[in-house]
């Protein structure tokens, strides 16, 4: 819980001590963010957001709104800040890109790397930027580096969202209403809809093509649901707009952490549901834009009652 910014140690006597909630600042969610988002152009993704998002930031005002304005405020700055780092760290990035190159397809998660002194020898650099090579592979989760005389540096595991669970504490500890966040949720996923009609490639609708066949072949009402989740993930990830997908999956996450409702969903929704996607499929097919928005809605008000 402190690793993913949501608690934070304390010190002191008569119950003042230990692990503390907290919820965390929008500036350590953008730098978190910034982070796990290094495969993309933060800036033009930023820029695109707040097209697509604009009307909605503009009309609707509450913690979530607030959060996303910040966030896309600031991943240009931060975009900007990362590129001049770039240009004073050019041997650092080197080594770090060199570290993951030779890693792949040979290391497992958790896979010993070699000490500082090691990788230092290996690549032919001053221990100093061995140092600053690991530091910016930890900053991106990519590695882990241990103290002590079984330390050194470590293959990390399949990542794990900092800024998502920042952003869930974020949303709850400011009480973001679920029914704003849906609102939210509904411009992003739209938008996300549109650009992948936009940016179809061959490979991006095989996979949700394939995702929209798992709905056709559920077994149930509510498994077609589940299904559904990985047919828009599949769609956020054609969009390749990395900051509108986190956007989705962290409001998203915050609805469904604050479910009241029950998890059946009902054979009626579920056909309503099937019937918008395969509208949404047909349109990312075709390269149509035709009753995107509609589709989308009849989706989320297949949903909203039930997840």
């Amino acid at each position: 819980m402190q690793h993913r910014g949501i608690m934070e140690p304390r010190r002191g006597g008569n119950g003042m001590g230990g692990l503390w909630a907290v919820v965390p600042d929008p500036d350590a969610i953008v730098s978190a963010l910034h982070a796990e988002i290094d495969d993309c152009d933060s800036m033009v993704a930023a820029k695109e957001a707040v097209v697509w998002l604009a009307p909605t930031l503009t009309l609707q005002i509450d913690a979530s709104t607030e959060l996303v304005r910040r966030l896309l405020g600031h991943m240009s700055a931060a975009s900007r800040d990362t590129r001049l780092l770039h240009t004073r760290s050019t041997q650092a990035e080197w080594v770090a890109s060199c570290i993951v190159s030779d890693a792949e397809g040979h290391s497992a998660p958790g896979a010993y790397l070699g000490s500082l002194a090691a990788i230092a020898e290996r690549y032919g650099i001053s221990l100093e930027v061995a140092v600053e090579a690991v530091r910016i592979l930890e900053d991106h989760q990519q590695v882990v580096l241990k103290r002590g005389r079984q330390g050194g540096v470590f293959l990390a595991g399949p990542r794990q969202s900092k800024a998502l669970h920042m952003t869930n504490a974020f949303l709850a500890g400011h009480h973001a209403s679920p029914k704003r966040c849906r609102l939210l949720l509904d411009a992003v996923n739209y938008a996300m809809i549109e650009l992948a009609c936009q940016r179809r490639d061959d490979q991006g609708v095989l996979r949700v093509q394939q995702s929209f066949k798992s709905m056709e072949q559920a077994r149930n009402p509510t498994a077609l649901g589940t299904a559904w989740y990985s047919f828009i993930r599949d769609i956020a990830d054609l969009a390749g707009n990395p900051i509108l997908h986190f956007t989705a999956r962290a409001l998203a996450g915050s609805i469904l952490l604050r479910r009241v409702s029950s998890a059946e969903l009902p054979d009626a929704a579920a056909r309503e549901l099937f019937d918008a996607s395969r509208l949404i499929m047909d349109n990312i097919v075709s390269h149509s834009d035709s009753g995107n928005k509609e589709a989308h809605l009849r989706c989320q008000f297949a949903l909203e009652n039930y997840w």
